[in-house]
């Protein structure tokens, strides 16, 4: 526990409503997490915090009693903190959890996402662009239908920009380590495998992983469990194509 934050006890010249005085201001300044807010954050369960954070995160406890007295102190507490302060006896300084992370995070990620109507050829349009990538998603099975798109790609594109989509249309992306985005930029957009297979539907978990690496997400890695940042841009859009991080 040597990542405990010490607060001085209620004592003579210290009366135990000025210490829930200062409890509440390092709540509302930095320990602003729970266990259970961690475990949401970081897609885990709470032994996982339990084992991995509390160890290497500052952090105050407080025990049930002195806890409810803090509340009861408190008359000006948000819905907010009133829950966060009910559901927890550990509570998370979110500085020292910036600096855990950046020393502890690796990333990753398997391509970027460009925009190919950046790359249009000067007599081609948005629209033309648009049609032909769903004209070929219609026609995706026929045979030939690959040279075909190709052929047609060439005429829409400038060279750069049909250069740019024969790399994304082979289909071999290596994982590159790339910069772990920091604590701050990825806060409450974590998401695991699991969980964005629950949201989007997948069937398998293969599918979901698959879906995460072409689309731009940075993987991360921390300790034992694998974190993604999904890519926010909207790659559904018949226009947006994954370029090797690599190249």
């Amino acid at each position: 526990m040597d990542r405990l934050y010490t607060i001085e006890p209620v004592g003579e010249g210290r009366p135990a409503a000025a210490v829930a005085r200062e409890v509440l201001a390092l709540f509302r300044g930095d320990f602003k997490y729970n266990i259970l807010d961690l475990t949401g954050l970081l897609c885990c369960q709470r032994d996982w915090v339990e084992d991995n954070i509390l160890p290497e995160v500052l952090h105050i406890h407080l025990n049930r009693f002195f806890r409810d007295y803090v509340i009861g102190q408190a008359v000006d507490l948000s819905e907010a903190e009133f829950t966060t302060l009910r559901r927890g006896h550990y509570f998370f300084s979110e500085k020292d959890l910036a600096r855990y992370w950046a020393e502890n995070a690796k990333s990753d990620k398997k391509v970027r996402i460009i925009d190919l109507a950046d790359y249009l050829s000067p007599h081609s349009s948005l629209r033309d662009l648009e049609l032909e990538r769903q004209r070929h998603q219609v026609f995706l099975r026929q045979r030939q239908e690959k040279a075909l798109h190709r052929d047609h790609m060439s005429r829409l594109l400038t060279e750069e920009g049909f250069a740019l989509f024969l790399s994304g249309s082979q289909g071999r992306f290596e994982w590159v380590g790339v910069k772990t985005p920091s604590w701050r930029s990825v806060r409450g957009r974590l998401v695991s495998e699991a969980l964005y297979r629950r949201q989007n539907g997948y069937t398998t978990s293969s599918a979901a992983h698959t879906k995460l690496a072409v689309s731009g997400a940075v993987r991360i890695k921390l300790g034992s469990r694998t974190l993604w940042v999904p890519n926010d841009q909207p790659s559904k859009r018949e226009q947006f194509w994954p370029f090797p991080v690599q190249a």
